[in-house]
């Protein structure tokens, strides 16, 4: 894998292949740090990991899709900058040092006017399952997507699979720090690996490093796309 991923050649000072490059690498990286945790026996808890995983593959797929995909990414960023310095002002506790280093005032005029300049050329602000739309991955966000934000955000079917050990048909107790099987977590790595491969053909197939073909013949060897 090192070795293809040295041929990928690019401008890191353009802002559309710091985007393309930086999410692969966040690709690679939550891959790995899921297999971390399957390895400690705890793979349950890279459940968000894997969501996020999937989340920063649509992005990457839609920057390789269509340079202007960018625009949505800049005007999110603006957006969450935009949200804390308003709660700053409005004196939330966690964002003190935010409030006593910053012209709030100013700041909220230089992100305003970068939102509107972002707006301006068609950017907004896009829902999961708009993105995943555009993405072309309904069908993974339906099946997959859902599964993962409730065990990301603390749903009761997600403390139930962690929590939960039945002891018999009528008997069940409250467990933490369970031991899980790594073929419990089989399902969760194959999508990982389906995410890795599927991203590197594209960004190879985008950077035109002739590997595209070689991640191909790996999807059809070992991804779920196949199957």
């Amino acid at each position: 894998m090192s070795e293809r991923v040295s041929k990928l050649v690019f401008d890191k000072r353009n802002q559309l292949d710091f985007a393309i490059v930086t999410s692969y690498c966040s690709i690679l990286e939550k891959a790995w740090a899921l297999l971390a945790l399957v390895d400690k026996q705890m793979g349950g808890q890279g459940l968000p990991i894997l969501r996020a995983q999937f989340e920063t593959f649509a992005d990457l797929k839609l920057l390789c899709d269509d340079a202007e995909y960018i625009k949505h990414l800049e005007l999110r960023r603006e957006k969450a900058i935009h949200k804390r310095l308003i709660l700053a002002k409005s004196g939330n506790p966690y964002l003190r040092v935010i409030a006593k280093e910053f012209d709030l005032e100013g700041q909220l005029s230089e992100v305003g006017k970068r939102m509107q300049e972002l707006k301006s050329r068609g950017a907004k602000l896009l829902e999961p399952a708009e993105k995943f739309e555009m993405a072309e991955l309904s069908a993974e966000r339906e099946a997959i997507y859902a599964h993962l934000s409730d065990h990301s955000h603390g749903g009761i079917g997600a403390s139930i699979s962690r929590h939960m050990r039945v002891l018999s048909d009528e008997d069940f107790e409250i467990a933490a720090f369970q031991d899980e099987s790594k073929d419990n977590s089989v399902p969760s790595m194959q999508t990982s690996l389906d995410i890795v491969l599927r991203a590197s053909q594209i960004i190879h197939e985008y950077y035109n490093t002739g590997e595209g073909d070689y991640f191909q013949s790996m999807i059809e060897s070992y991804s779920l796309e196949s199957a």
